[in-house]
């Protein structure tokens, strides 16, 4: 099994069943992750992004998709983890939530902690968005889930090959 990991730190502990394609830096600098081309296109059976599309322009969602639509094999798995604009907003309007420093605390899960570079977000997501952008790319949505309070997990399955605009 071939995959490749675009997670900067990587929380789980999964045991790989084979070569994984570490994206964390290279050459001493942060892998731009909307500029793959150097990897081989319809070579990879998972795609993990934990963490990542948040980081990237809002309007730049359906072109980073579509360029890791590339890199996977057909039938190829793409697995995310983004924050959850709709629960974060709800957590926020929430009685028990209603001290500043669980405000700052949920805050800081729509926008980063921005406590170093590129530690912001420039977009967050729904369950419904993530979806259609998804099915726009040309992949099957197997899953959407909520794993915790503030994100969303989804699973989803190259359809079909969609090339850029």
């Amino acid at each position: 099994m071939h995959e490749v990991d675009l997670l900067a730190r990587r929380k789980s502990s999964k045991k790989r069943l084979g070569p994984v394609t570490a994206l964390r830096r290279r050459n001493g600098a942060p892998t731009d992750v909307g500029k793959l081309d150097f990897l081989p296109a319809g070579y990879y059976e998972e795609i993990l992004a934990q963490d990542v599309l948040e980081h990237l322009p809002r309007m730049s969602t359906r072109k980073i998709l579509v360029h890791w639509n590339r890199l996977l094999a057909p039938g190829g798995l793409l697995r995310l983890r983004l924050p959850d604009a709709l629960s974060i907003l709800q957590l926020l309007a929430a009685p028990a939530n209603q001290s500043v420093a669980r405000q700052e605390e949920l805050i800081q899960f729509l926008f980063g902690t921005q406590g170093y570079t590129g530690d912001f977000h420039f977009t967050s997501f729904t369950a419904f968005l993530l979806r259609h952008y998804l099915q726009e790319t040309g992949y099957d949505v197997m899953a959407i889930n909520a794993p915790d309070d503030c994100n969303l997990e989804a699973t989803a399955r190259k359809m079909r090959s969609v090339h850029p605009h």
